[in-house]
């Protein structure tokens, strides 16, 4: 029996709640396996993760989900369908040599890697500015960001965690990593990326006909999202040649950390300028979703920052707009949407 696409819509979306592929792969024993790494030349960490024993239930919701219609939404729903299940996969496979995200985010491109290995030999790198702000300060800038759009129902909070600001749009949450210390230009910047295209966008997608774009459920979203956040740094003065480094930084982690182990990427890192606690960080990105870190793979996703960033750039320079782009979490491929009133104009806009 063929599904309807409103219901289709409702499972989907509630699926896409449940299976924020991040915060199930941040490792719950980062910081003792940070200390052994550092304690030990040779130690390779061994990664441990929370649970995640709804798989098999989400497996077969999915399966039972029949998308007939031969429409352009209808198409858009079959793929996100087909993402779920692989995001399902993924979630079921953490800790096995089975645990892959390459059907998520693809790999990097051989002429991504070069641009990013460019990037770091002539892009130096700027001293380090002061830390002038705390978690707990950042959130209550979030906070006011948050008031001044008029977005409500909005919970900041601060938590153990890999990244240093992470945005749960299913959840209407932004997290800041508990002990992490943020400098003036990384305020501005993490307003811009995080306030300004993450939750702008999630904020426009819940205002659509159906959930799923205000999700992180949509192919392609991921890409033009971080994509979008890096311009948008740009045009608020904001992104500094260490924040470019570290998008260039991550696709070489991502890169790497195809053929090599954990030591063999974090290695690699250290030979472009980037700090020991730097490498480790980004190493750590890349290498997540595995039990034994000594393995080729992780999750490998972090090359679409800078993929984003330079497909947008080549899209505007060939004269297209960015503002549609804000109307949900689509990707850049899905604009015809907005532009074919398929959903509607973003109503918030970013403030540069």
């Amino acid at each position: 029996m063929a599904t309807p696409l409103p219901v289709a819509d409702r499972a989907l979306a509630d699926i896409s709640r449940s299976t924020w592929l991040v915060a199930f792969v941040n490792p719950t024993n980062l910081r003792e396996e940070e200390r052994a790494f550092f304690e030990s030349p040779n130690y390779e960490p061994k990664f441990s993760y929370r649970a995640f024993p709804r798989a098999e239930a989400f497996q077969t919701r999915l399966e039972g989900i029949n998308i007939v219609e031969r429409t352009v939404l209808g198409k858009l729903f079959r793929d996100v369908k087909e993402a779920l299940q692989n995001t399902v996969r993924a979630l079921k496979n953490r800790g096995t040599p089975r645990f892959s995200t390459i059907y998520l985010y693809g790999t990097p491109s051989r002429s991504l890697v070069h641009k990013a290995r460019q990037i770091l030999e002539h892009t130096r790198r700027q001293p380090p500015t002061q830390k002038n702000y705390t978690a707990s300060q950042l959130k209550r800038i979030f906070e006011q960001e948050l008031q001044k759009y008029g977005f409500i129902g909005w919970d900041v909070i601060l938590k153990r965690t890999v990244s240093r600001v992470a945005v749960s749009p299913s959840k209407r949450r932004v997290v800041i990593k508990d002990n992490a210390q943020f400098s003036t230009t990384d305020v501005k910047s993490l307003l811009a990326h995080e306030i300004g295209v993450h939750v702008l966008r999630a904020m426009n997608g819940y205002r659509q006909h159906y959930q799923i774009f205000g999700t992180n459920a949509i192919p392609g979203y991921l890409a033009t999202e971080e994509g979008l956040a890096a311009v948008h740094e740009q045009k608020a003065g904001c992104l500094t040649k260490n924040r470019l480094r570290r998008y260039a930084g991550r696709v070489i982690a991502s890169a790497t950390a195809l053929k090599t182990g954990f030591r063999g990427v974090y290695n690699e890192l250290l030979k472009y300028d980037f700090t020991p606690k730097e490498a480790f960080a980004l190493t750590v990105r890349a290498k997540r979703g595995l039990k034994d870190t000594s393995a080729p793979g992780g999750l490998i996703k972090d090359h679409v920052y800078l993929e984003g960033k330079l497909k947008l750039d080549d899209f505007v320079y060939h004269g297209g707009k960015l503002a549609p782009l804000y109307a949900g979490k689509i990707g850049l491929e899905h604009i015809g949407l907005v532009q074919q009133g398929i959903i509607q104009p973003p109503a918030w806009l970013p403030r540069f």
